[in-house]
């Protein structure tokens, strides 16, 4: 397979690895997503990524407003805003 891939045995078996073991940043993504997603049933959905936002930076997470409003929206979720 590596032939015809035009790929050298040591990175296939590289990359094959590294899809085995998640990342450390995606491990922080998951941590910080089902927190966000814990706070937001706790809240009844209605809150937005603002204040999720807040609520991570306050139980210690290191992330920025865009950062939960970018994994909300790649798990397709939106929740409604009181006007």
């Amino acid at each position: 397979m590596c032939r015809v891939l035009d790929v050298s045995r040591a990175g296939y078996y590289r990359w094959k690895q590294r899809q085995r073991v998640p990342s450390p940043q995606t491990l922080r993504h998951r941590s910080l997503l089902e927190f966000l997603l814990a706070e937001a049933k706790r809240q009844h959905g209605i809150i937005g990524y603002r204040k999720l936002w807040r609520e991570a930076v306050e139980h210690g997470f290191a992330c920025g407003k865009n950062q939960v409003q970018r994994l909300l929206q790649a798990c397709r979720l939106s929740f409604l805003c009181r006007a």
